[in-house]
């Protein structure tokens, strides 16, 4: 009988972990010519301000970005190397900050701020092994 092995991944499917769970969104950029991604939750884009630039002052300024940064960081020794602001592709009105520093060893770090001040971990996508 397949009933039984019908009704374990219906089960499954309306436990309430399922239904808390979600996946986060791949917001991929590019900045100083590297792919960088970051995975953003979709509850955080949802709970950020949109913006629109030609009608409004930006919800967070580029200190308040760079203050969030830091705090993160502790000030050990990186340097900023670039940040840009960037809109969420696919998601009008929605904006981040793309942070660039280097560590005290000289690796790159990457940081997406939201405008509400999330500080999301971002990762360089390594090069396509061939």
């Amino acid at each position: 009988m397949k009933l039984p092995r019908l009704l374990l991944p219906l089960l499954l499917a309306t436990t309430p972990l399922a239904q808390t769970m979600e996946f986060p969104l791949e917001l991929i950029e590019y900045i100083d010519d590297v792919k960088v991604v970051t995975f953003m939750p979709p509850s955080a884009l949802a709970s950020a301000p949109t913006w629109d630039p030609m009608r409004q002052a930006v919800p967070l300024s580029l200190q308040q970005a760079l203050d969030q940064v830091r705090t993160h960081l502790e000030n050990d020794g990186h340097q900023l190397t670039t940040i840009e602001l960037k809109p969420v592709a696919g998601h009008r009105g929605h904006w981040h900050y793309l942070v660039r520093l280097r560590a005290p060893d000289g690796r790159p770090r990457y940081f997406s701020v939201l405008l509400d001040g999330r500080l999301l971990p971002a990762t360089h996508e390594p090069e396509p092994y061939e």
